[in-house]
């Protein structure tokens, strides 16, 4: 019996040595030697039972020298820079469409009404003590166009004629207010090429203040 135990410890640490060692191995418990000074005698009971084998089995630990490869996390500043937005472009105000027309009647002018101009080209003192002048004399009706008005006549299709002051008038004017005769020289059939157009006449917006 205490061989058998001495037997059993020395498999065990074996075993264990065997497991440190990182290998393994196989170890069978070896059958129990009989004494020499015992006779070889076997009861009824030791030769009826079976001799039991006690197997020990090893198995290699696993390695783990080698490390697994760690994918590099992704570096967001290695990556490209998005491309910059462009800039929004200005708002461009849109055009005037009357700018450097010189038809465009202004925007410090307002409508005093229509009337019809003639032409004449009696030279000499006006009403007011002018001289009549190309370009400036106006004959009108003052108690519909004070003197001194400085005008501006357009025609329907909207060309501008020009600019005046009324400071003349005649017999033709002060009958039919809404008439005025436009000074136009001393050239006859400039005034007969003339005729008689409808015209717009504008004033400044604080003439009548």
């Amino acid at each position: 019996m205490k061989l058998k135990l001495q037997t059993r410890r020395l498999c065990l640490a074996l075993a264990a040595a065997a497991v440190l060692a990182g290998g393994w191995l196989a170890i069978q418990a070896a059958p129990k030697p009989q004494a020499a000074d015992t006779p070889a005698v076997q009861t009824a009971a030791s030769a009826a039972a079976p001799v039991r084998t006690i197997g020990y089995t090893l198995v290699p630990l696993p390695q783990t020298d080698e490390k697994e490869a760690v994918a590099p996390a992704d570096d967001p500043a290695a990556e490209e820079a998005p491309e910059e937005a462009p800039a929004p472009e200005e708002a461009v105000a849109p055009e005037d469409d009357t700018a450097g027309d010189p038809n465009a009647v202004p925007d410090d002018l307002e409508l005093l009404d229509t009337f019809l101009a003639t032409a004449y080209c009696q030279t000499g003192t006006t009403a007011t003590g002018t001289y009549t002048t190309v370009g400036r004399t106006l004959a009108v009706n003052p108690g519909v166009i004070p003197y001194g008005t400085h005008v501006w006549l357009y025609l329907e299709d909207g060309t501008l004629v020009g600019d005046y002051y009324a400071e003349d008038t005649g017999g033709n004017m002060l009958e039919h207010p809404y008439v005025i005769d436009i000074y136009m020289g001393t050239d006859y059939d400039t005034c007969i090429e003339w005729g008689v157009k409808r015209v717009s006449v504008y004033v400044e917006k604080d003439a009548g203040s």
